[in-house]
């Protein structure tokens, strides 16, 4: 048993050892392999290997300052038409339905009237019968003053025969009595005339007052008669039914909606503008917007004015514009109030600035290509602008205007600050190929100046 171990252990360690060396020769001979079939390692060159980059010359452009802001379309003419009296429902227009186009005056609903017609019936029978105790007491009136001239020419006949009496009895032709008969008789005369005197100065009074129930009754009436009108709603202005609130059947109240017309000839939107332009934008700026639920449809109109309130709160204030759509020949083609839109007001006045493409800046800093090796440069932006700039040769649209101090005009910048370059690292700048043709047949400074301010404007202008 000894024996036969230690021989198990010596054929191992040997098997090992040969292992060993077979892997030692394998490798030696593959270094060899390799060695002998290695080419000479070639010298490289920086400057051919450097990478390239397309870049722009820097250049000063006209252009205008833009804000960006946000509105919901309003009808400048719409009208709620509530119910002014209490009713119910009786008839609804057939075709009085949302979208409907309407003119003024189309009835559109009618509620119950049999009380109010009633109550018109009830105000002119009283109206009448004021009218009829009115004549009758004129009447009356010029009968009191008759009765009152017989009454005063029989008081002075009363008061004569008492004088002629007296007289008599002064010549001892007649007794006491009868100048006391005659004196009664002249008194009861006199009394007669005051009584009708006081009728007569009364009649006046009466008459106001009659004419005052009168004035009471005409203008009961005339509610009356306004209130049977007001049992049929009509179309205040024309345009479109946007909303119908009722059925037939329902009973309404005064003050309860029930529809709205709106007019799409002329459509305000109210935009709220960052406070901090509120000094510089202007009534007149152009104003190019577009609908956030279909950004392919766009209006260009004007700033026709300006709140003189900034809200404290939002910072901002509002400016508005107005769209006139009178002459638009397909219902596609119309704002309508209640969209979303966002807005860009340019400024009509131009000054002349540096302009970067927004996707050479980051963090405000733009690679400048100065004789072939990159530099960082940092730099201030003034403000983003949509726009186009044919001289640079680039299609992009979106621009940010820089601060002149630091900057060269024809220094090549970076296009794209996406790509990674080290700061004073050596590339190859590629002019695009449209800046060699725009160059070489430059627009005149007016051209640019407009192309400066074209940006976004595409879409149906109304």
């Amino acid at each position: 048993m000894p024996e036969r171990s230690t021989t198990s252990v010596v054929i191992a360690l040997t098997t090992r050892v040969v292992v060993i060396l077979l892997i030692l020769a394998m490798g030696v001979g593959g270094f060899v392999v390799l060695w002998a079939t290695s080419g000479e390692v070639a010298v490289s060159d920086d400057q051919a290997e450097a990478p390239t980059v397309p870049v722009f010359k820097l250049q000063r452009v006209n252009v205008r300052e833009q804000w960006l802001g946000q509105g919901v379309a309003e009808a400048l003419d719409s009208a709620d038409l509530p119910a002014r009296v209490s009713s119910t429902v009786a008839w609804i227009a057939d075709d009085a339905l949302p979208g409907a186009r309407v003119k003024a005056g189309d009835p559109l609903i009618r509620l119950d009237d049999s009380d109010y017609q009633r109550r018109v019936s009830e105000q002119k029978n009283t109206l009448a019968a004021a009218d009829a105790e009115l004549e009758q007491l004129k009447v009356e009136a010029a009968r009191l003053k008759d009765r009152l001239k017989l009454a005063e020419e029989e008081a002075k006949l009363a008061n004569d025969e008492t004088d002629r009496v007296r007289d008599l009895f002064s010549k001892r032709a007649a007794n006491q009595q009868d100048v006391d008969r005659a004196r009664r008789q002249a008194l009861a005369a006199e009394q007669l005339a005051v009584q009708l005197r006081e009728a007569v100065e009364k009649t006046p009074g009466r008459i106001a007052q009659i004419e005052a129930r009168q004035n009471a009754q005409q203008a009961a009436l005339h509610l009356a008669e306004l209130n049977l009108e007001r049992t049929t709603i009509a179309s205040p202005i024309d345009g479109y039914l946007a909303a119908i609130d009722v059925e037939i059947g329902e009973n309404v109240t005064p003050g309860q909606r029930l529809l709205r017309v709106v007019n799409l000839d002329t459509i305000e939107v109210p935009i709220k503008l960052p406070g901090a332009a509120v000094s510089r934008v202007q009534l007149g700026d152009a104003v190019q917007m577009q609908s956030v639920s279909d950004p392919t449809r766009r209006w260009s109109c004007e700033i026709s004015r300006i709140s003189p309130i900034e809200d404290d709160l939002a910072r901002t204030f509002t400016a508005y514009v107005l769209v006139h759509q009178a002459s638009a020949r397909r219902f596609a083609d119309l704002l309508l109030p209640g969209t979303y839109l966002v807005a860009t007001v340019t400024s009509s006045t131009a000054a002349n600035h540096f302009v970067v493409p927004h996707r050479a800046i980051r963090a405000q800093h733009i690679h400048v290509i100065d004789d072939g090796l990159v530099e960082t440069r940092n730099v201030k932006d003034l403000f983003n602008v949509e726009a186009v700039f044919p001289q640079t040769g680039l299609p992009d649209t979106q621009w940010v205007v820089l601060d002149d101090a630091g900057l060269t005009e024809g220094e090549l910048v970076k296009v794209n600050m996406s790509t990674d370059v080290l700061d004073g690292e050596r590339v190859t700048p590629v002019l695009p190929p449209e800046a060699k043709a725009v160059q070489k047949n430059s627009p005149p400074e007016g051209d640019a100046e407009r192309e400066t301010t074209s940006g976004g404007t595409s879409g149906g202008d109304l």
